[in-house]
């Protein structure tokens, strides 16, 4: 009797599910989740968990199988076949078997009686493989970019691992994948490319893979990797080694196409490995460890969180800090505010090409009002709460990333002015700020596994800023504000495993000043429009930070911009509570870019 999860004469047989649980489950024939007579098998799944069992297919249909699916964990199962093309001349491909314990004597990813066999994986991290694995079979077709990896443990004493297998058809562009070291196997073949990918744990000495075949083992003109997994602290020092492939019979590495190789640690350490042979090995020998450079672009992506909080700093502090006078001159006390800005931003960060790219808006909603009761001068207070929601984008000569950053703050001003007198004009003002943001950031790079690395975190921001000035009045319909200010921005640093490399980000600190003028039309009070510009200088703004020890290549905000600013201040009518300011702002130099603002006042 055949066990199906679906079954069809005629067309397909897709999405299938059957899971096997129980040890004491017996099934003496065949196990197919989706079978089809004349169409094809694709996308169907058998899970097994336990019970005895002699034959489990994925797929199985003369008209093609894909996609198809066997995991083990547990049970004992004497063949497995991903997906299976019994006739004529149609493929199996991208079909999986995976085994996380149980044992099996013989596997196969994908079969294909005369067609194609290629794009299979079979994957053993756990239980014991008794006899044969193939990547790939088939009787007269091509058998090729099929891949057997093996993780962890698994029991592969009396196994015999091949890329493929075929009586007259090709064998081309298979690979073999090993995560673990201290196994051992009866014999591997049919591979063109080996990818050893040490685990973080490996010491001088360790040997991945021991085989015992009395024939020996064939490796000869193959195409072989070695990398390091991610996490824990680099145990390996150059001049270590770190047998392969090990054979008392004997190893054929003949006409290995790479004797230099460049192994990674996660994404962040470089290894140069170079291949050494001998009658009965095949082993790695580390010449060079040290950052690989496009580890880089985490440390200076971050330059665009701090861009970002500044440009929100700077929208908070280019708001009028008083109740806006209303066209027939009187001034209420308290008045509660909104405003918006949106900005596409470039900073250039550094050496490599580097530059960060920030685009989002920033919110307010704040509380200002007149302090004290003099008429010669005024002393006025705001509080705020602020939001920040954008998108950063980075990239250097190595490496890109891109993520969202958003953050959450409150924040305080005050400002003196003094209206009458010999000091007329002059005015002072302060500022302190503090919240939380959060960055998603991921690069281009990735791991051995093929995992994207990035990081996902929050950290806590706070500043302060003074600045001075003075309001001329040029003539009846002109004034002229001069000003000048610094700010101080401090975001913390954190620690990160990205994709298990362990990186450490310190403090960083942005130090700036601006000089400028604003000149104001004042004609019309329902009506003021103005032009600025201004010079901006960060002195600092420079990332520093680690990775195994390591220090990362820094990178800063540090240099000049210019700034040009055009607005508009407006009342609907002489006796309107609302005033409504709006503004757009022009970036060139270190930071390059545009912005634009929008402030609505309410006085009572």
């Amino acid at each position: 009797m055949i066990f199906t999860g679906g079954r069809v004469s005629r067309g397909d047989a897709s999405q299938n599910k059957i899971t096997i649980s129980g040890n004491d489950t017996r099934v003496s024939t065949y196990v197919v989740a989706g079978h089809a007579a004349s169409g094809s098998a694709y996308d169907n799944e058998v899970t097994a968990n336990g019970g005895t069992i002699n034959t489990i297919r994925g797929g199985y249909a003369t008209g093609g199988a894909q996609n198809n699916s066997v995991i083990i964990n547990g049970g004992k199962i004497t063949t497995i076949q991903g997906g299976i093309v019994p006739s004529g001349s149609n493929n199996s491909t991208n079909n999986e078997v995976t085994v996380h314990g149980g044992e099996v004597r013989d596997i196969t990813g994908g079969t294909a009686v005369n067609g194609n066999s290629t794009g299979n994986i079979v994957t053993l991290d756990g239980g014991k493989i008794t006899s044969t694995v193939y990547g790939g079979s088939s009787s007269t077709g091509t058998i090729s970019d099929n891949t057997v990896i093996v993780k962890n443990t698994p029991d592969l004493t009396t196994a015999t691992l091949y890329g493929g297998y075929t009586q007259n058809g090709t064998i081309v562009n298979n690979t073999f994948q090993i995560w673990s070291t201290g196994l051992t196997a009866n014999n591997i073949g049919n591979f063109d490319n080996y990818q050893f990918i040490l685990p973080s744990s490996v010491q001088s000495g360790d040997t991945v893979l021991n085989l015992t075949n009395s024939s020996g083992t064939n490796a000869s003109y193959a195409k072989v990797g070695v990398a390091v997994a991610s996490g824990g602290a680099p145990t390996l020092q150059p001049g270590d080694r770190v047998t392969l492939l090990h054979n008392t019979s004997g190893v054929d590495s003949s006409g290995v196409t790479q004797t230099s190789l460049t192994g990674m640690q996660g994404v962040t350490l470089e290894y140069d490995f170079e291949l050494e042979s001998g009658a009965d090995y095949l082993d790695a020998v580390l010449k060079k460890i040290g950052l690989a450079p496009g580890t880089g672009i985490f440390n200076s992506g971050r330059l665009a969180t701090l861009g970002f909080l500044n440009q929100g700093t700077d929208f908070a502090l280019d708001q009028d800090m008083e109740c806006a006078r209303r066209p027939d001159g009187t001034l209420d006390k308290i008045c509660v505010y909104g405003a918006v800005s949106g900005h596409d931003l470039h900073y250039d960060i550094g050496g490599n090409n580097a530059r960060a790219k920030t685009t989002g808006s920033h919110w307010l909603v704040g509380i200002k009002g007149k302090l004290n009761q003099a008429k010669e001068n005024d002393i006025f207070g705001s509080a705020f709460v602020e939001a920040g929601w954008g998108n950063i984008d980075e990239h250097s000569y190595w490496a890109k990333g891109h993520g969202d950053t958003h953050y959450y703050g409150l924040g305080l001003t005050a400002r003196f002015r003094q209206n009458e007198g010999t000091f007329k004009g002059i005015y002072s003002e302060a500022n302190i700020k503090a919240g939380r943001t959060s960055t998603n950031f991921t690069s281009n790079l990735r791991d051995a596994s093929g995992t994207y690395a990035g990081y996902d975190k929050g950290a806590t921001y706070y500043g302060a800023g003074i600045g001075v000035g003075y309001l001329w009045a040029l003539n009846q319909n002109y004034n002229l504000d001069i000003s000048a200010r610094y700010q101080w921005m401090h975001l913390k640093g954190f620690n990160a495993a990205i994709v298990g490399d362990p990186y450490h980000f310190d403090d960083l600190d942005s130090h700036r000043t601006r000089i400028g003028g604003r000149l104001n039309y004042t004609s019309d009070p329902q009506f003021t429009p103005y032009i600025g510009l201004a010079w901006e200088h960060e002195f600092n703004g420079k990332a520093h930070g680690t990775a195994y020890g390591y220090d990362l290549e820094e990178a800063s905000l540090k240099g000049d911009t210019g700034v040009g600013e055009i607005g508009v201040r407006f009342s609907p009518s002489a006796k309107s509570p609302w005033t409504i300011d709006a503004s757009i702002f022009g970036y060139v130099g270190q930071r390059e870019g545009v912005a634009g603002n929008l402030v609505v006042n309410y006085s009572f």
